[in-house]
């Protein structure tokens, strides 16, 4: 069995489509009112960690083991944007 591609109707987050997940999170979380828990520098841990849920249950097995559940969305959410920006540098220069 492969790893899945999708939670749903939802694409899961894997070494080469961040570009197409983040667009699609933040659209989802702006539609749920919630992408200005993902901005913020201080939200509330409710609301915070409902955001991380979203964005957790739709990650590879491999790439949770990167993040922290400690950590808020926002620095979750700028960890995956570095993260992934650094490996797309990688691969171009290859």
């Amino acid at each position: 069995m492969g790893e899945p591609s999708q939670v749903g109707t939802f694409l899961v987050l894997n070494q080469k489509n961040y570009q197409v997940w983040a667009s699609r999170m933040c659209l989802h979380l702006d539609g749920l009112k919630l992408w200005q828990i993902v901005e913020a520098k201080i939200a509330p841990r409710k609301k915070d960690r409902q955001v991380m849920s979203i964005m957790f249950s739709t990650i590879l097995d491999e790439i949770m083991w990167e993040l922290d559940v400690e950590k808020t969305a926002k620095q979750t959410w700028d960890f995956l944007k570095t993260r992934n920006v650094s490996f797309h540098k990688i691969d171009e220069d290859k």
